[in-house]
């Protein structure tokens, strides 16, 4: 399953800490994707180096859609659902 978001706030350090935190709670592989480049959620490292910056609009894909309220959940704590 595929969202998409435009972010309202970068995602650095604590914020990057914390949506990694939440993620990982959701089962089966999960991506972010910018520009293209898909990045491992689920890898604060990843997260970190998807440099992902305010007014970004990113593309969330993940595997169960059972855990698509969960992720808009997540996600519009840093951003609006396009």
């Amino acid at each position: 399953m595929k969202i998409q978001y435009t972010l309202d706030n970068d995602v650095v350090a604590r914020a990057a800490t914390q949506l990694n935190w939440e993620i990982n709670k959701i089962d089966g592989p999960f991506y972010i994707i910018k520009n293209e480049r898909m990045i491992n959620a689920k890898s604060i490292i990843g997260l970190l180096s998807g440099n992902l910056h305010k007014g970004d609009t990113i593309t969330i894909e993940f595997e169960s859609e059972d855990s698509a309220d969960k992720v808009r959940e997540i996600f519009n704590e840093i951003g609006r659902e396009v």
